[in-house]
């Protein structure tokens, strides 16, 4: 991989493990060190690993090497919090969750994204269905448009997210 590869992965990832890091430190500026390191070592081994493995290997380095920082900060009693290493790992326990809720809400910012270039219109309807929630009696009433034609344009906006997202689609949360 050459820099300009490096710099996209890290654009694209950076937050990411910061904020795996920062969800078992709690330490803002610890979390970037432990970014810093990942990425130190994810240069090292760039040109052996495939593209579609990059982003577990960081969300799997990111946990450990934060679960290292935790423990030799314990043992140097360097940490200013009032969390032991046991508290540490019940917390990473609910770090799944937590990955799985960013992966979430990448997916949707993606969507979201792709839909306010391709499908401007889907894009309010969706929203408005699905994040916030309303009625498609409200929509309709809202666009001034009818409930029969707010129905078919969300039928067809799903469709179009089916498509195009294919398996994704389902690990939506609507």
């Amino acid at each position: 991989m050459n820099e300009d590869k490096l710099k996209k992965i890290f654009d694209q990832y950076y937050l990411l493990v910061t904020d795996i890091a920062y969800s078992v430190l709690h330490d803002y500026h610890a979390a970037q060190d432990v970014c810093q390191e990942v990425f130190l070592k994810f240069c090292e081994k760039m040109g052996t690993m495939e593209e579609p493995r990059i982003k577990p290997w960081l969300i799997l380095a990111a946990k450990n090497k934060a679960i290292d920082y935790k423990r030799a900060a314990y043992r140097k009693h360097e940490m200013q919090s009032s969390e032991t290493l046991e508290t540490c790992y019940y917390k990473v326990e609910s770090l799944e969750k937590h990955m799985r809720d960013l992966e979430y809400r990448n997916l949707r910012n993606e969507l979201f994204g792709h839909l306010k270039e391709e499908k401007p219109e889907f894009l309010n309807m969706i929203i408005a269905s699905c994040v916030d929630g309303k009625s498609g009696e409200q929509i309709a009433r809202e666009l001034g448009i009818s409930e029969e034609n707010v129905r078919t344009k969300l039928h067809r906006a799903r469709l179009w997210i089916r498509s195009h997202y294919g398996s994704k689609y389902e690990e939506l949360k609507w």
